[in-house]
């Protein structure tokens, strides 16, 4: 058997639990002090294995097809509209675009994103989602 280390100068195995069969004094009452963060975290690692994480809720709440083409829609209008914005200053360029039109297209795409996000509740609530 390897014989205890005392030298606390380097880092403890996180895998190496058992403690010391014989400690000296000094490091008795360096235990003590740490006694209390082992017994937490000991115990908030006991409270974490009885339950499932966090992702298997997330993944059965896309057991739903509601949600599940919910979320295909989304990431096909979002990889839809950033295939549109990456070309969109390249496709005015070939088109002998200006830098200054360049700016008056983002500024025009920037005040849009603005009005929506403040108009967008009252419009929904005129109309309804499906319309909007």
């Amino acid at each position: 058997m390897k014989p205890y280390d005392y030298d606390t100068s380097q880092a403890k195995p996180w895998l190496n639990t058992a403690p010391p069969i014989n400690k000296p004094p000094e490091m008795a009452a360096h235990d003590r002090k740490m006694e209390f963060i082992d017994n937490w975290k000991s115990a908030v690692f006991a409270q974490r294995t009885r339950q499932l994480p966090q992702w298997v809720s997330v993944i059965k709440s896309l057991a739903t097809l509601r949600q599940a083409a919910f979320l295909l829609v989304t990431w096909f209008m979002g990889f839809g509209i950033g295939l549109v914005f990456t070309f969109l200053f390249w496709h005015l360029q070939d088109l002998g675009g200006t830098p200054t039109l360049f700016g008056v297209a983002s500024v025009i795409n920037h005040i849009s994103e603005i009005c929506a996000y403040f108009y967008s509740y009252s419009l929904i609530k005129t109309y309804g989602h499906t319309k909007v």
